[in-house]
């Protein structure tokens, strides 16, 4: 009870994932290995830490929180009333980091007022600074894998995993404030049930945090932020269609996901909302455009190539 009182106290939230994830084989903890006593004291700890966590331990226990997430969404977990609470928490645990992740990356790109007033000398020292550091993915990095892309391996190789995260974050989009007792459209009662079940650090339930409309449409922008293509975080690496590294992904699963994500919140009741989805759809699909006419011009290139290579052999 100090501790949720106490906003100001830090919780090691990484050494408590490790408690649920192991770091080095990048693997979640089997249900069966733990005790029930340890995995909910765990829980309530990381619930009441994660958002007094700064970015750079948010990124190093997204992997396991995604992970563990994974464990917690089988079948198996809706056997009884226990498993399916902790499966609920660890769901709110995942949209609790990415919202963190995102709300804090904005911060940090804000200059602050001391930043402007600062002369030219200190602010080029500033950027040499950065640039030796390398980018914000080197932050937390485990056996030289930056832990964003970890996330995004487990949200586009795994696929219990990407298809957990992707039903979680679906059901967020398609969720509304409404005082009816059945769910939004196109949202399940039991999507409903895990959402409304969350915890909340500033309210009394997750519910009442987020019936403030500005609430839920922060939340929802978080979500597009970190799964948009054409953004940095991109969740599901579709971005990483073409390259040498893409042979583990499902690229056609993984966009189709991502592509229904957005054109559910297209439609978004907030115009905030629909307008961010709208532009990250919108932008999606005139890149991939892109991609095929320069495929088709290397085509027609190689086809060309192919037709003079027949008519020298037919001469000759």
């Amino acid at each position: 009870k100090r501790v949720r009182a106490d906003s100001s106290c830090k919780l090691p939230c990484d050494a408590i994932v490790g408690i649920l994830y192991d770091f080095d084989q990048k693997k979640a903890l089997d249900y069966i290995h733990m005790n029930p006593f340890t995995l909910n004291l765990s829980l309530t700890f990381l619930t009441i830490g994660i958002t007094r966590c700064p970015v750079d331990q948010l990124e190093k226990i997204l992997p396991g929180i995604l992970a563990t997430f994974g464990a917690h969404s089988s079948i198996a977990s809706l056997t009884s009333a226990s498993r399916k609470s902790q499966s609920y928490q660890v769901a709110h645990l995942v949209l609790r980091t990415i919202e963190g992740i995102v709300v804090g990356k904005r911060n940090m790109t804000k200059p602050s007022s001391s930043v402007l007033s600062s002369s030219s000398s200190s602010s080029s020292v500033a950027v040499n600074n950065s640039n030796s550091k390398g980018s914000s993915d080197d932050v937390a990095v485990v056996d030289n894998i930056p832990p964003m892309q970890v996330a995004r391996d487990f949200c586009s190789q795994n696929e219990t995993i990407s298809a957990a995260v992707y039903d979680l974050i679906l059901d967020v989009l398609l969720y509304t404030n409404t005082n009816s007792n059945l769910p939004p459209p196109g949202l399940s009662q039991w999507g409903k049930e895990r959402l409304t079940s969350g915890n909340s650090p500033t309210e009394k339930s997750w519910v009442i945090e987020h019936s403030r409309s500005n609430r839920l449409r922060d939340l929802k922008c978080a979500l597009l932020d970190f799964i948009a293509p054409c953004r940095r975080m991109d969740l599901f690496h579709i971005s990483r269609k073409g390259t040498k590294l893409d042979k583990k992904i499902n690229h056609g699963l993984c966009t189709s996901r991502v592509v229904a994500m957005l054109a559910v919140a297209s439609g978004d009741d907030n115009q905030v909302v629909a307008e961010r989805s709208s532009s990250y759809l919108k932008a999606h699909l005139d890149s991939s455009k892109n991609r095929t006419s320069l495929k088709n011009e290397d085509d027609g290139d190689s086809w060309k190539e192919e037709d003079e290579n027949k008519i020298d052999l037919t001469s000759t």
